[in-house]
């Protein structure tokens, strides 16, 4: 964890019970619900929330090199995962027509994991904040929606700690491939949006060695400009671009992905050492993926 941050680990109730969610965001506020940004000193690294009732049936083995397959892996389904650059999450699509959504089945029970850094010297009060859109019951025919991830670094899906690596000593200008991700079954990506740290440019996403996504790194701006303790001008990362366009991906296919810094166009940020010791800076390259199934053939455990 950073030196600076605070670990949050809450149980949740109160989302809709028996719905279909369509959209969904987290974010950090403060006590009236006002939405805070990094230009309040309030920097979200992540927050994931998820029910302890749905566990997926595992959507790919994963290779790393030199190492064999792992065993297809049990996955925790993702309800909301926001940070400083995203928290918006459409389980349909944006224009509201495609009948797929993230259904939630009466009395679930949730549990929230984020890290929350304070860039000021006072002590401040937050909250993590959810928004969501939805429309009751699970609607006759509908595509389930998960949410899924990636990383560059590790075969462990949204690992907050595991998903963060040393940028090579030295280097202004790198880049890193993922494992291979092999599909266990037939799904459509309905969406994919890159996360990354200070430093990084763009993330890409290949389908069997094509290229399906290139998420962009935007900065700047009013939300994420503000200078730091000490007078030191900071422009964080603003949003990533999303990849919005259906894609089919079949048993057997293989994603992979690449995350690329450029450390002279843009500073790393230090002091992310999620307790391993280190205040240097450290890199991040993930997707976040959101796969649709047909109810009838979803392999999922619960409802």
């Amino acid at each position: 964890m950073d030196p600076e941050g605070q670990s949050i680990w809450n149980g949740l109730t109160g989302f809709c019970s028996d719905c279909t969610v369509l959209y969904g965001s987290t974010y950090l506020s403060d006590v009236n619900g006002r939405r805070l940004e990094a230009k309040d000193g309030a920097y979200l690294h992540h927050s994931l929330v998820r029910p302890l009732s749905r566990l997926e049936r595992p959507f790919w083995t994963c290779s790393e090199e030199g190492k064999p397959a792992s065993k297809p892996m049990l996955s925790t389904s993702f309800f909301l995962a926001g940070s400083v650059e995203t928290g918006d999450h459409w389980f349909t699509s944006t224009d509201g027509k495609s009948n797929s959504g993230y259904y939630l089945p009466k009395n679930s029970v949730y549990i929230l994991q984020a890290e929350a850094i304070n860039f000021k010297k006072t002590p401040q009060d937050w909250y993590v904040a959810a928004e969501i859109e939805y429309v009751p019951a699970k609607p006759s025919g509908l595509e389930v929606v998960t949410l899924a991830g990636i990383s560059v670094s590790t075969c462990d899906s949204f690992s907050p700690t595991g998903s963060v690596y040393k940028p090579p000593k030295g280097a202004k200008q790198f880049n890193m491939t993922s494992p291979k991700f092999t599909m266990d079954r037939d799904l459509t990506l309905m969406r994919a949006v890159g996360h990354i740290h200070e430093g990084g440019v763009h993330n890409t996403l290949l389908l069997n060695d094509k290229l399906i996504c290139k998420s962009d790194t935007v900065y700047g701006g009013s939300k994420v400009t503000f200078n730091r303790e000490g007078g030191e001008k900071w422009e964080s990362v603003s949003h990533m671009t999303p990849c919005e366009e259906p894609v089919q991906i079949k048993t057997g296919d293989v994603l992979r992905m690449t995350t690329y810094y450029d450390l002279d166009a843009h500073p790393i940020r230090q002091a992310h050492s999620h307790g391993q010791g280190s205040d240097e800076g450290e890199a991040m390259g993930m997707f976040s993926l959101f796969l649709a199934e047909n109810e009838k053939d979803s392999r999922r455990f619960g409802s």
